[in-house]
This record gives structure tokens, C-alpha cells and sequence, in this order.
């Protein structure tokens, strides 16, 4: 999905025609734009058999705005970006050719077709998903006035896909690094009623890693998603990290149970809150140590990897995959009153491409610039993707039948006491008989809320004339809190208003890192 404004560019003409070594695609109109691309909807003609057929395709151009333009249909650099239009368009095409290469690892990694280079600049191929997001489906499970999760059964059997892909990816040295219920889309399966398969997309925050757990290329673009992300990663993740992933797993996987979004890493995530929250939605012990364990404030009391985390939340052997999973009741849609998850007429989806020449932001994800040099650096081979010998994660199952998800518009007489007690029970002995046979102690659940510094206190005080709540130490902001700015000033390069507000980490009065948000609650800069 897309992310950022790339309000300085034009997008090519409906009509426009792209010519790639394999297909001639024909621009239908533009889907979106961000700080370093767009992304249109086209067609091109393919040969099924002896039967020529329209197909359609999402393509993503690298035009980053800030230092190209348009001549004529053609992406030109601006004068003096030179350098850095050739290093982000270098990182633009690795990226999406190691994203074709992702693809074929798993029907669970939304898959990237052609990788081209026309117009002095690079475009890729990507299939078009006809479904919805894991959002959409888990906002229908709402009833009017408070937020609902899903079975818990239900949210595993949804989420074993992604867990097996994400695994998939670490083996490669890849992290997500966007991991959360707007990035994975619900597809139909065709010929298979009430069949649905799990694709994991958007990785445009992606980062491939050498064997050393460093960085292949410096790939321009860094961000965190409130609620769903570490708070390391608001400091850009460096080396090789799968606990980073395995947080946003777990935090999309509350997400699912209560309906309700984490609250950001860098608030203090409270384990107690969390626990609370979940067993509040009927979440079994099991899965709720898990999520616990996998969401610690530290990276080092953190889930190390994707085997553990399925096992804590399972007991099911780490051996063969899952692709699909079978819905067998559907919301009903609020819009049209009939049977289906909510979504719109059409979706249409998009990879984030892999470089910008400057920063981009958008609400709840920030953007910025990292170690952008311009100059392109070469993927080692012995690193590639392309190697898609890997061992398995999850029980080999074609579909797995889940338990009918309550309606929004189902009332109490709608569902007598008598079944909801027995589907809780039915949930509660399946857990219970899957901890016995498993000799593996639960996860020792630690309170993951970072510690204060010495001497410090938490409250409320005036700062330089701004309010400030959150941990002090020697009468300063110092530790996790919020500033909210009464009058203008510059914070990390971005033009502070009265009534915007920095939520992160402090030291000795000193905003270190975090989010900035406007008076109406956007991010605006980190």
C-alpha cells in the first residue's frame, strides 16, 4: 500500500503505453503516488493456449518527486541530482527484483511478475489482488459501540500462512519490517467457497541482510508503525533482526483477539495492560503468554525466532506449510446487508518501491532519509534470494476449517447463552488438551515496560513553556513521555505549531527520538 505524497510529480496519461521484453501495457489510470513512485493500473494482452485475453496488472514507476521531473513521458533527474537519482533508481530495480524472487518463495508473498527498465527509468509488475485486508475483516467483527475480536482459534489459523512466509523471509536474511492487519490481504480462493489465502505485501520498508547480519545497500528509506512496531526500529534497524518482525506479528495478532490496536512501543507497553486486554477476549493462556513474550519492551527478552513463537502459541510441529484457510461464516457487510466481509469496489495493491531521494511521511508510519549516498552498492550472491531450498515451518494443511465468527449484527436472542458457554468451553478443553502432552514450560512473562532512569519519578511539568507528562529525572523530561508545544519552535528539522505533541524518548530534557504529531493527531516527522 501505498505511503507518502509525491505531490511534485506527473502521472503518465491514461492510454500511455509501457514496453517491457515481454508485454506491452497499456496505463489505465493512477492509483496512488508516494514519495519515490506511482503506481497505475494497466493492461496488457497475454496468450492463453490458442485464446488471447485482457489481463490486468498494478506497475510501479520510480519517480521520486524531489529531484526528477517529467519530460514528456520520460523520468529525468533534476540538475545537480545526479548521483542521487542513479543510487535511488539502483536501489528501486535490486529491490524489486529481489521482491520477484520473494514471490516464488511462498503463494503467501504477494507476487512481483517483471521487473523492466523504459522512459530513463524502471518499472515493476505486480498481480492484482482482488480481496480485502486482514483489517477490513477484523473492523467487521465491531459491533456499534465497542471493538470485537476474533475466535482465537480463528486468529491463529489466519495467521499460520503469514507466520510460515515470515520464516520463509528470515531464512533469506530479509526483514518485513511493516508487518500489520493493513498489509495482509484476505484473496479468494477460486472454486473453493469461503476459501481465502493470506498474502503478506507492502515491503517497502523490506531490508535484505549479508550473512553477517548487515545490510546489502543502504536502501534510502526507514519508518515504524505506531502499535505495531519495536521501539528499536524508530531508530532504524541496522542488523538482521527477527524479533523485530516477530513483535509485529504478535502485535497484529492482539490486534485480531481484542479488536483493539497496541498501544505504541515507545508509550511503554505494559504487560499487565496487555494480559488484561486479552484475557478479557477469551484469549487461551497459552496464546496469551506467547503474544507477551513475543511483544517485551527488550529485544533480548523477545521471541528469538519464528519456530519459538509457533510453538508457544501451538504445540503443532514446525514441519510442512499452510497457504490457505477456510472462513465458513462471513461478517455480514453493514453497506449492503448481505453476507462478506466489508471492502471496496475494487482493490487494487501496490509494493512500496525500495528507495527515495528524500523524506516522506504519512499518518501512523514515518519516513525519513538514512545514509542516502546515491551510489549504488552490489548484492553479494551468496546472499541472493534466488536459492529457494528451505525448509518448511508450519503442518502441512490445504485448508484448515475455522469456527464461525460472530456477526456484528448478531444480538444476544440471535446466539442463546446455551452455545456461547459451550463454544467457550469447547475452546478452553482444546488448549488445555494441547499444554498437557507438551513438556515445555510457558514463557516466564516479564513486566517489558522500560525501566526509569535512576532517581526518577513520573508526572507532569512545564518545560521550556511546553507541558510535559512522563518519566523526569532531576526536574527534566527524561525517559518515555509526551511533549505537547504551546508555542512554535524547530524539533529534528520539522516546524513545530502550538498544539502539536512529540511522544518518544527523552534525555536531560532532549527529545531523542519518536513520533511528532500535528494538532489533528497526524504524524508529521520523527
Amino acid at each position: 500500500m501505498e505511503s507518502g505524497n509525491n505531490s511534485k510529480a506527473l502521472p503518465l496519461a491514461s492510454g500511455a503505453v509501457l514496453k517491457s521484453p515481454k508485454h506491452e501495457y497499456v496505463i489505465k489510470k493512477t492509483l496512488g503516488s508516494g514519495g519515490f513512485g506511482i503506481t497505475y493500473l494497466a493492461s496488457a494482452r497475454i496468450k492463453v493456449g490458442n485464446i488471447d485475453a485482457e489481463t490486468l496488472f498494478a506497475i510501479k514507476e520510480h519517480y521520486p518527486g524531489n529531484i526528477s521531473s517529467r519530460d514528456g513521458e520520460a523520468v529525468k533527474p533534476e540538475a545537480g541530482q545526479e548521483d542521487a537519482f542513479a543510487g535511488s533508481l539502483s536501489n528501486f530495480k535490486a529491490e524489486a527484483e529481489r521482491l520477484n524472487k520473494l514471490g516464488k518463495l511462498s503463494e503467501n508473498i504477494v507476487s512481483v511478475n517483471e521487473v523492466f527498465s523504459y522512459n530513463g527509468t524502471c518499472y515493476y509488475v505486480m498481480e492484482h489482488i482482488d480481496g480485502f485486508t486482514l483489517k477490513e475483516y477484523i473492523d467487521n467483527q465491531k459491533t456499534s459501540d465497542a471493538p470485537k475480536g476474533l475466535d482465537p482459534e480463528q486468529a491463529l489459523q489466519i495467521m499460520l500462512p503469514v507466520l510460515s512466509a515470515i520464516g520463509l523471509l528470515h531464512k533469506k536474511n530479509v526483514n518485513h519490517l511493516d508487518i500489520k492487519p493493513d498489509n495482509i490481504m484476505l484473496r479468494p480462493v477460486k472454486g473453493q467457497r469461503d476459501t481465502y489465502t493470506p498474502i503478506l505485501i507492502d515491503f517497502g520498508l523490506s531490508v535484505h541482510y549479508d550473512r553477517h547480519g548487515n545490510k546489502t545497500r543502504e536502501i534510502g528509506i526507514y519508518g515504524a508503525s505506531d502499535g505495531y512496531s519495536p521501539t528499536e526500529q524508530y531508530a532504524g534497524i541496522e542488523k538482521f533482526s527477527p524479533k523485530a518482525d516477530i513483535y509485529a506479528l504478535a502485535a497484529t495478532l492482539y490486534n485480531m483477539l481484542t479488536g483493539t490496536v497496541p498501544p505504541p512501543a515507545l508509550t511503554g507497553v505494559s504487560a499487565a495492560k496487555l494480559r488484561a486486554a486479552m484475557e478479557s477476549a477469551k484469549t487461551p493462556a497459552r496464546m496469551t503468554d506467547a503474544i507477551i513474550h513475543a511483544m517485551a519492551h527488550s529485544a533480548d527478552d523477545r521471541t528469538p525466532d519464528i519456530d519459538t513463537f509457533v510453538h508457544e502459541l501451538t504445540t503443532t510441529p514446525t514441519s510442512g506449510s499452510v497457504t490457505t484457510v477456510v472462513i465458513t461464516k462471513k461478517t455480514k457487510n453493514p453497506d449492503t446487508g448481505g453476507d462478506g466481509p466489508k471492502k471496496p469496489a475494487s482493490r487494487w495493491l501496490w509494493i512500496a518501491g525500495a528507495a527515495v531521494a528524500g523524506g516522506i511521511m504519512a499518518a501512523g508510519v514515518i519516513f525519513g532519509m538514512k545514509n542516502c549516498s546515491g551510489k549504488p552498492a552490489p548484492v553479494p550472491a551468496a546472499d541472493s534470494v534466488a536459492d529457494t531450498n528451505v525448509a518448511p515451518i508450519v503442518a502441512d494443511t490445504p485448508a484448515v476449517e475455522l469456527p464461525p465468527s460472530d456477526s456484528p449484527k448478531e444480538s444476544a436472542k440471535d446466539k442463546p447463552e446455551e452455545q456461547t458457554t459451550s463454544e467457550k468451553e469447547k475452546i478452553e478443553k482444546t488448549n488445555t488438551d494441547k499444554v498437557k502432552p507438551n513438556p515445555t514450560p510457558d514463557p516466564v512473562v516479564k513486566e517489558d515496560k522500560p525501566a526509569p532512569a535512576p532517581s526518577s519519578r513520573k508526572g507532569s511539568m512545564s518545560h521550556n513553556g511546553n507541558s510535559y507528562s512522563g518519566e523526569i529525572s532531576n526536574n527534566l523530561p527524561n525517559g518515555s513521555g509526551t511533549m505537547v508545544f504551546n508555542k512554535s519552535t524547530t524539533l529534528h528539522g520539522v516546524q513545530i505549531q502550538p498544539g502539536y505533541k512529540a511522544v518518544g524518548e527523552f534525555s536531560n530534557g532532549n527529545f531523542l527520538y519518536g513520533t511528532i504529531y500535528d494538532a489533528s493527531g497526524t504524524a508529521v516527522g520523527h
